[in-house]
């Protein structure tokens, strides 16, 4: 009975072994285009070769050629190397959900048409994805600390949504950025761009950052808070000339921990601007007491909304009292006689003295 078992056992041993042995073999010779192979080992798929790998998408099973990658261990994949004669990837890669990380090689012609396809309207097609890296000598793309771009980084093409970090400064050469550039990056608590032109967005961002959770910082002067899409940020910094980033992204990860009390009075400072707006449009020139109020507390909300913004982003960002110096001094000479002056003084006085304070 013994010498049964210990053979039933050492069958069944040399069976796996033969299972494993021919996995391995065909793992090796896979095929995933006229002249590229792959090789899978440990959940790196490393895609060699010449020209153009295949292309099929979500029906992998039904239109994948006779002999390709297998369709089942797609999902098995978690980093992917793609050499310098391949020029371009089939859609396939799209269904890698657990990809890390993905380097392309110098040859690449075609790749984020492929990998996310303009008008795509779901989540993160990569949600762990971490980094793309991109050989300096290919022609089409470049990669900043995984982040995807075109070769002149005038277009940001991918922020990968598994990274770790919490705040992005996109770089001062952007212009442009994709549709689906930042897909469900819901970890990014801040966007910072020292470049005073906005970037043209191509997607309606609230649908794929946390708008109400993500602050952005922008030069003050620019015209961000006035420009479609990058105005659906509910928390939009100002930084000066002065602020650095590093200083700016100390303050933030100070901030975010006890600015919960700040950001529902900026909210509300936001709403009690667009009030006063609307009654001082009313008015429509006139001199009146209720007018005269409208601006006050219009100055009153300006000045909260500045000071908030201070308490959220700490001693990083300086907060823009602009508007409410303006509509201050605009009440001194338009209501010279107004009862609130010495109220309205103190307050220009108050902001001059934070200014001084903050050089």
């Amino acid at each position: 009975m013994s010498l049964f078992t210990r053979n039933s056992r050492t069958l069944l041993l040399t069976a796996l072994l033969m299972i494993w042995a021919q996995e391995v073999a065909w793992a090796q010779t896979w095929k995933v285009g006229t002249n590229v192979t792959a090789t899978f080992k440990g959940g790196t798929l490393t895609i060699s070769g010449k020209g153009d790998m295949y292309s099929y998408g979500d029906a992998c099973e039904s239109e994948a050629p006779a002999g390709a990658f297998p369709c089942k261990k797609i999902k098995d994949v978690t980093k992917v190397i793609v050499g310098n004669g391949v020029e371009s990837c089939g859609g396939w890669l799209r269904m890698m959900s657990n990809v890390t990380d993905i380097t392309i090689g110098s040859g690449m012609m075609s790749f984020d048409r492929e990998i996310y396809p303009d008008g795509f309207s779901g989540g993160a097609l990569y949600p762990r994805l971490t980094a793309i890296n991109i050989d300096p000598k290919n022609t089409e793309y470049s990669s900043i600390d995984g982040v995807l771009f075109n070769k002149d980084q005038t277009i940001l093409m991918l922020y990968p949504a598994g990274r770790v970090t919490r705040d992005y400064k996109i770089p001062n050469s952007v212009i442009s950025i994709k549709e689906n550039a930042f897909n469900d990056c819901k970890g990014l608590k801040s966007i910072i761009i020292k470049n005073p032109i906005p970037p043209k967005l191509t997607m309606d961002i609230k649908y794929k950052l946390d708008v109400e959770a993500c602050t952005l910082y922008v030069p003050q002067g620019s015209a961000y808070d006035k420009t479609t899409g990058w105005n659906e940020f509910k928390y939009i910094g100002y930084m000066d000339s002065t602020d650095s980033v590093s200083q700016i992204v100390s303050a933030i990860g100070k901030s975010f921990a006890e600015d919960h009390n700040a950001r529902k009075k900026a909210k509300r400072a936001l709403e009690d601007i667009d009030t006063y707006k609307k009654q001082l449009a009313g008015c429509d020139g006139r001199k009146s007491n209720e007018c005269g109020l409208a601006m006050y507390l219009l100055g009153l909300a300006y000045y909260t909304q500045a000071v908030s913004v201070r308490a959220i982003t700490v001693d990083g960002v300086k907060p823009d009292y602009s508007m409410a110096i303006q509509t201050f001094q605009r009440l001194l000479n338009e209501y010279p006689t107004i009862m609130s002056r010495p109220s309205v003084e103190s307050m220009l006085s108050t902001i001059e003295a934070e200014l001084k304070k903050g050089q």
